[in-house]
């Protein structure tokens, strides 16, 4: 009889104990969820949104555009949404073959559009472009909150802050097969990839000083003296880049604009010599483009503009 009794005891037991296992599972399972939904609910709700349209597109993809040769002229539309919770200003670049393009806009000639948008709002804006005789690369790029600098050092990505359209303007169709006269520097690879290297690195800079340290900084003061070199990968041997800088509202020449990369693996190159002579208390926007003149969509694509984190050039105190 006492067997029988602790038998049923422990058989209480068990069931009570499953019953507290299985409401602490899916008590922590609807946790879990609702904190899934919330976060992306975030990322639907925050950012914003970049477009560049023209009726001249020959593709669905509204990449590659050919435009009358007799006017010479580009007039896209650029939509800016501005999904945000607050009022942001945005700054527009137009750059022909990665050169900064002055464009016509409201009838004056400007070399790039600042526009206020306010919150869960959008706009359109229309201008006019020349392009010259031949294949134009054109990369036109939307950046939020341009004047806003760090105030101290820190790494804040620049996703969801700098916006970018690679697309190709043909002006003039006997010119398409001419051959591009672009000087590509040779740069070779410091760390060999693996077959177990499933991603090339990402775009960033490291400052090197004139004794020779190097240096991770996101606030430069202007009395740092020294080289700021860009460190990426490429993956495929030959690959070529087109690198480009903007200070404030300029864009600023790099040393090697151009560069071929000879390997698969991590590499290095000298970007800016530091300090630079211009007003500070600037963002200095890096960019690079992988393939750049090339026609081909997928490339187009699926190769987008990339940048290293927000950099700002200061005035040392």
């Amino acid at each position: 009889m006492r067997d029988i009794l602790l038998k049923n005891i422990t058989l209480i037991f068990i069931i009570i104990f499953s019953i507290v296992l299985a409401s602490c599972s899916f008590s922590n399972e609807t946790f879990q969820n609702k904190e899934f939904k919330k976060e992306q609910k975030e990322i639907k709700n925050y950012g914003f949104e970049f477009s560049l349209l023209d009726d001249t597109s020959i593709d669905e993809n509204q990449i590659i555009y050919k435009i009358n040769d007799i006017s010479s002229s580009f007039t896209p539309s650029i939509k800016i949404k501005n999904n945000f919770d607050k009022t942001y200003t945005y700054r527009v670049f137009f750059l022909l073959d990665y050169m900064q393009k002055e464009i016509t806009y409201n009838d004056k000639k400007v070399n790039f559009i600042d526009i206020n948008i306010k919150k869960n709002q959008s706009k359109e804006l229309s201008m006019s472009i020349d392009i010259p005789k031949g294949i134009n690369d054109l990369l036109v790029l939307c950046v939020r909150d341009p004047n806003n600098i760090l105030d101290k050092e820190a790494y804040i990505s620049s996703g969801n802050v700098y916006l970018a359209r690679r697309a190709v303007i043909i002006n003039d169709n006997d010119n398409i097969n001419k051959k591009r006269e672009t000087k590509f520097t040779s740069v070779n690879v410091n760390h060999q990839y693996n077959s177990q290297d499933s991603s090339a690195t990402g775009p960033s800079i490291k400052l090197l000083s004139k004794e020779g340290k190097e240096y991770s900084l996101s606030r430069i003061p202007n009395n740092f003296t020294g080289n700021m070199q860009l460190e990426m990968g490429s993956r495929v041997t030959g690959t070529e880049f087109a690198i480009f800088s903007i200070l404030g509202d300029e864009v600023i020449k790099v040393d090697h604009p151009f560069i071929k990369v000879n390997g698969a693996g991590d590499f290095k190159v000298n970007l800016l010599k530091l300090p630079i002579s211009k007003e500070l208390d600037k963002n200095l926007i890096i960019g690079v483009v992988e393939n750049p003149f090339t026609l081909q969509q997928k490339e187009l694509i699926q190769q987008k503009a990339e940048f290293v984190n927000i950099i700002s050039l200061i005035n040392a105190k």
